[in-house]
C-alpha cells in the first residue's frame, strides 16, 4: 500500500504531454489582441522525460513562428534565485531570504498616473511634453 502512494506522488510531480497539450489549448483557445512570438509555459514540476522534450520539439516546428518553452521547478528556480524582489513579493521575506540568501532590497519609486499633469503644473508650458516627444 506504502509503495504505490509514493508511486503516485512520484508522477504527480513530473509535467507530462498532456499537460503540456492543456496548457497549449488555453493559449489556442483564447482571443489575444496582440500576436505573441513566445510563449512561456511555467510548472512547479520537473520536465524530465524525453517523450516530453520530443513532443515540444514537434510543437515549435509545428507551430512556428511560436515559439513554446517550458518553464520547470528547476528553471524557474534558476531564473529567481538572483531576484530577490520578486520572490519577496509572492512568498515574503522569509521566503527570499531562505531562498536566494541574505540581500538588500531596493525600493524603486515609480511616478503616479498624474505625474504629467503635475510636471506640466510645475514646469512651463508644454517644456516636459517636448521633451518627452524629442525622446519618442
Amino acid at each position: 500500500m506504502r509503495r504505490r502512494k509514493e508511486c503516485n506522488q512520484n508522477a504527480e510531480k513530473t509535467f507530462t504531454t498532456t499537460d503540456l497539450d492543456d496548457a497549449l489549448k488555453k493559449y489556442t483557445d483564447s482571443k489575444f489582441s496582440f500576436p505573441f512570438a513566445r510563449l512561456a509555459i511555467g510548472v512547479s514540476k520537473r520536465v524530465a522525460e524525453r517523450k516530453l522534450v520530443e513532443h515540444l520539439i514537434g510543437l515549435n516546428v509545428t507551430l512556428a513562428p511560436l515559439e513554446i518553452e517550458v518553464w520547470d521547478q528547476d528553471a524557474l528556480s534558476r531564473m529567481l534565485r538572483s531576484h530577490p524582489q520578486i520572490v519577496t513579493e509572492f512568498f515574503g521575506p522569509a521566503t527570499a531570504s531562505r531562498f536566494c540568501g541574505e540581500h538588500t532590497v531596493i525600493a524603486v519609486e515609480i511616478a503616479g498616473t498624474d505625474a504629467v499633469a503635475t510636471a506640466d503644473v510645475v514646469m512651463p508650458r508644454g517644456r516636459l511634453r517636448q521633451s518627452v516627444d524629442t525622446k519618442s
